[in-house]
């Protein structure tokens, strides 16, 4: 049995952001690095069924998806690079102070021969982690496919930058990941105090070699031995 069929994929961005700023003109705003330039954001993903009246389109313009199928959801992470280095903080300090998570993508990226390594890539690139992609299994790997690839005009359109480098970490078989990563034991390896990743990215003979071929056959590549998938746009 095929996927089903859609005519329209809709998605629906969320975030939960607020700004508190004074009326005391001596005052300066803190401009806290994690809250500027750490940005997580959940997609939801619905599919337009074929043969919708131009009313029912009408309420998914409006984000009423009564008419709609809800398909899955993305939960990702904007690294503003470029901004905490121009603010003299250090991307890679800074997320691992902030998540487990982003602190080991950053490691990875970091290290030898990785992307954003110094002396070998260059580190004023922003990066985009998809922390987590779920589509339902009946909608087959099409849809998957096709949000993953259409993924940098999703975050240009909602987020309104262009990341360098987009990065994954596929969670070993029999684990699974929490909401932006808190409180995650996912990550078996240790990230030094000089970026570099420590010790083995997986417990032998969990690597989902099923999720890795994916995703390397739209453009990722492995950095290094950490298990971070990752391309540039």
């Amino acid at each position: 049995m095929g996927p089903v069929i859609f005519e329209f994929i809709c998605a629906d961005c969320a975030r939960a952001d607020n700004v508190l700023f004074t009326l005391n003109d001596d005052y300066e705003r803190f401009h806290e690095c994690v809250d500027d330039c750490l940005v997580w954001c959940d997609i939801d993903f619905y599919g337009i069924p074929v043969g919708l009246t131009d009313d029912q389109m009408e309420e998914i313009y409006e984000r009423n998806y009564r008419h709609a199928v809800r398909i899955g959801r993305l939960t990702g992470c904007l690294i503003l690079a470029r901004d905490l280095l121009e603010m003299d903080e250090d991307p890679l300090m800074v997320c691992d102070a902030a998540d487990a998570d982003l602190g080991y993508i950053m490691a990875a990226l970091t290290d030898t021969d990785g992307p954003l390594n110094e002396e070998t890539g260059d580190f004023y690139q922003d990066v985009f982690y998809l922390h987590d992609l779920e589509i339902g299994k009946k909608y087959g790997d099409l849809y998957k496919g096709k949000i993953l690839d259409d993924l940098p005009n999703l975050v240009f359109s909602f987020l309104h930058v262009v990341p360098d480098i987009f990065a994954f970490y596929p969670a070993p078989l029999g684990c699974a990941k929490d909401p932006q990563g808190e409180g995650n034991e996912l990550l078996p390896s240790i990230v030094t105090k000089k970026g570099q990743v420590s010790g083995s990215s997986y417990p032998v003979g969990t690597k989902d070699l099923k999720e890795y071929a994916f995703y390397k056959a739209r453009g990722y590549r492995e950095a290094g031995g950490s298990g971070v998938l990752y391309r540039h746009l």
